[in-house]
């Protein structure tokens, strides 16, 4: 049965639910979190301030002084109130421009009208390029001055964890049959299961009873573990490889709940192809390979 009234917005301001293709039925929802546009911004944002040491940086706290990595919490809008909180995932660049790097989000988390980007009270920078249409969903955010990004992402299960492995390139989707997401909300799980070899459409219905069809997405599981939540869209999907790094495979944009599964909406993740998403924005990962010297 699909349930309705648990799903959150596929789109910025609307509430939507969905099965895909061959899928079992049930309740989907884009892992961002929305929260009402009413309120006044603060004017007195917090500038990123230095860290004492490396491991001072956390998916919650940045650091002027050190490269800050993927998988860091988000608020689109904010800092308050705040539109949609997620999740970013990798660095990137611009094809034929390396000179300036971004992080890559979701699309479907963005507010065209406020295009300041925050970490918990510190100010993240602007949004950029955003592609969302029925099999694009992806957003670039310029970081503020001052606030660097590198190319690594953070690990673990702790929300202070200040883990963080090296990108060594991009994988196909499904190419080692099992994948890790690291969204900002649930955290790093490991071994899920992808459920298919190609992407696919998903049929979508909204509460007012519109349809809509979404392209392009993948799909994991792990049975009786939530693997993705609300706040998690635009985190990393990827693999780990043999050199204990790690290879992008795509960026979370939803969730889903299997019939029975003990965990509604939260123990299947959607995710977009890394390598479509780049084509998508133009762009390039910043990656650092077996041979590379990196930061």
């Amino acid at each position: 049965m699909l349930i309705l009234s648990t799903a959150v917005a596929l789109l910025p301001l609307g509430t939507a639910a969905a099965h895909g293709e061959g899928e079992p039925a049930g309740s989907v929802t884009t892992a961002s979190t929305s929260e009402s546009a009413v309120g006044r911004q603060s004017t007195n944002p917090s500038v990123v301030r230095e860290c004492g040491t490396l491991k001072e940086s956390t998916r919650f706290k940045l650091c002027a002084n050190y490269p800050n990595p993927g998988g860091i919490r988000i608020k689109m809008g904010g800092p308050e109130p705040v539109f949609a909180s997620c999740s970013t995932s990798f660095t990137v660049f611009k094809k034929g421009d390396f000179s300036k790097k971004y992080a890559l989000t979701a699309g479907h988390c963005v507010n065209q009208g406020r295009p300041s980007v925050y970490s918990e009270s510190d100010y993240f920078g602007l949004v950029g390029d955003v592609h969302y249409t029925n099999d694009q969903d992806s957003a670039l955010v310029a970081p503020g001055p001052g606030l660097r990004l590198d190319n690594t992402v953070f690990r673990g299960d702790r929300p202070n964890s200040t883990k963080r492995t090296l990108i060594a390139g991009i994988s196909a989707p499904g190419k080692k049959g099992r994948v890790c997401v690291g969204g900002s909300y649930t955290l790093e799980v490991c071994n899920l299961l992808v459920r298919h070899s190609k992407p696919r459409c998903y049929n979508f219905e909204l509460r007012d009873g519109t349809k809509v069809r979404r392209c392009g997405l993948m799909t994991a599981q792990k049975s009786d573990h939530r693997v993705v939540q609300p706040g998690d869209s635009g985190g990393p999907v990827y693999e780990e490889d043999e050199d204990g790094r790690v290879n992008a495979v795509g960026i979370i944009i939803g969730g889903d709940e299997t019939a029975g599964g003990p965990f509604p909406e939260h123990d299947v993740v959607f995710y977009r192809p890394i390598a479509e998403v780049l084509k998508d924005q133009n762009a390039e990962l910043q990656v650092c390979g077996p041979a590379d010297i990196c930061d």
